[in-house]
């Protein structure tokens, strides 16, 4: 276990808070699913920014001077200078299922998970190539996709958080290679990822468990940050300040015995020497 300082940063708590992104030095950006919420904190004065929205939210990408939000059947821009929105992919989607957790590559392509609320297996990862009208159906029969993280041009990891496994992936001229990088007990649920490139590390934030582990590419175990909230959901590391990191978590699937309303779905803020 690693010593760490860890700060409740957030002044009230969410169901399920997700995305955390750094838009500057002194602004956080994150999302409430199920509550509809864009959020944005002041780091300097600790002040939220709301806006609501009419579906449920899936996912949060900055590119440049606007946020990419993923919606319940489309993608949205949403313009950080003015407040605007305007639709950037429209999705045919079953109903039961939504966008969530995604990841924009150096080359525009858009890739992005499909969640399956029902459990009957009708996720997946699609990919929105910069050149082509439709996303492309990638992974299929997924209930809960979370990721992926580039860690090259060619390469991604991948959690199919439902069958408790961290894949990493190759892009080839031909397809897109799986493998199995870590299997997890049937108590850890990996979620939401970041990967460090400079440091070369795998930051995986767990639904369920309290923790934040961090593995080399070889899928050591380097160290696992604890939390007092059980469901984190993802991480983001400031490349501002040293040593620091923001986590989401949840009061998602709680009951009364088991949430803590000082701790569960609150957003934190962690300085460890790993990170």
């Amino acid at each position: 276990m690693i010593k760490d300082q860890v700060t409740r940063i957030s002044n009230k708590n969410f169901f399920l808070a997700e995305s955390p992104t750094m838009l500057s030095k002194n602004k956080l950006a994150w999302i409430d699913i199920y509550e509809r919420e864009l959020l944005i904190l002041n780091l300097n004065n600790k002040k939220i920014k709301q806006k609501k929205f009419k579906q449920f939210l899936g996912f949060l990408i900055f590119n440049k001077d606007n946020l990419i939000i993923g919606l319940e059947n489309e993608i949205i821009n949403y313009s950080l200078l003015n407040g605007k929105t305007s639709n950037l992919i429209k999705i045919d989607l079953d109903k039961g299922l939504r966008t969530n957790d995604a990841f924009l590559d150096n080359f525009g392509n858009l890739w992005f998970g499909v969640l399956d609320e029902k459990k009957k297996w009708r996720g997946g990862l699609y990919c929105k190539y910069k050149f082509k009208q439709k996303p492309v159906k990638i992974f299929d029969n997924i209930n809960t996709p979370n990721g992926p993280v580039f860690i090259s041009s060619k390469e991604f990891f991948f959690n199919d958080t439902s069958r408790q496994i961290t894949f990493k992936c190759k892009i080839t001229k031909t397809c897109i290679e799986k493998k199995e990088f870590k299997i997890f007990s049937k108590n850890q649920k990996p979620d939401g990822m970041f990967f460090d490139k400079k440091k070369k590390k795998l930051w995986i934030c767990f639904f369920g468990c309290s923790s934040v582990n961090c593995y080399n590419m070889n899928g050591k175990l380097l160290g696992s940050i604890k939390l007092k909230a059980k469901n984190l959901t993802k991480c983001v590391i400031d490349k501002y300040r040293k040593n620091t990191m923001y986590v989401t978590s949840a009061y998602k699937n709680l009951t009364k015995k088991t949430y803590d309303n000082n701790f569960d779905g609150f957003i934190y803020k962690i300085k460890n020497k790993l990170i």
